[in-house]
């Protein structure tokens, strides 16, 4: 596979010593997830009431350092390495779908399994005893971003989804079905 280079804005290395001890694939996955997130500051198709909440949250002016994320997941196995790769390309691929797909609902059960799954073994890594605490605060940092952008991303979609639907039941609801559900006493639809 070939070497990425990855722009200053993510504060990345620009030597080949040090974090290249990171497996590409694993710094591909990373540093494209971060890119997505740090240019979200206004994430596209989004209501006003979402952009008010996300402008609001600041969560946008705190950018993610790859640098800090890269040396923390050079240190762990290769199977914690393996749940961090797969939550993170997971958690990409649900904010392209929200970001891409302006007029879907908010995720199912089944899409939170597929999306977030990995989640439980990031949280085990997390609280293990071989994570310094200001490692798992650089990770957390990174996560909670994610999630922050994707729920405010999510609850937009939801709130967009659920007025069109009412739009068009009002726009088949006609005075003669008002009328006929008035009539309809023997068997009430509360």
């Amino acid at each position: 596979m070939k070497s990425q280079a990855y722009p200053e804005s993510l504060n990345v290395a620009a030597s080949t010593s040090g974090s290249q001890n990171l497996p590409l694939d694993i710094r591909e996955v990373v540093y494209n997830f971060i890119a997505t997130i740090n240019s979200s500051a206004s994430p596209i198709n989004i209501d006003a009431q979402a952009e008010r909440i996300l402008q609001a949250s600041g969560m946008c002016d705190d950018p993610i350092n790859f640098q800090e994320v890269e040396r923390v997941l050079q240190d762990l196995t290769p199977e914690d390495r393996l749940a961090f790769e797969r939550l993170f390309t997971n958690m990409r691929e649900a904010y392209l779908e929200l970001a891409n797909n302006p007029d879907r609902d908010c995720f199912s059960e089944a899409e939170y399994a597929r999306y977030f799954g990995d989640l439980e073994q990031v949280d085990l890594v997390l609280e293990g005893p071989n994570m310094e605490k200001s490692d798992v605060e650089i990770v957390e940092h990174l996560l909670d971003q994610g999630f922050s952008i994707m729920s405010v991303m999510e609850k937009s979609r939801q709130r967009s989804f659920g007025e069109r639907n009412i739009q068009a039941l009002l726009e088949n609801v006609t005075p003669d079905a008002l009328a006929t559900n008035d009539r309809d006493d023997e068997n009430p639809q509360c």
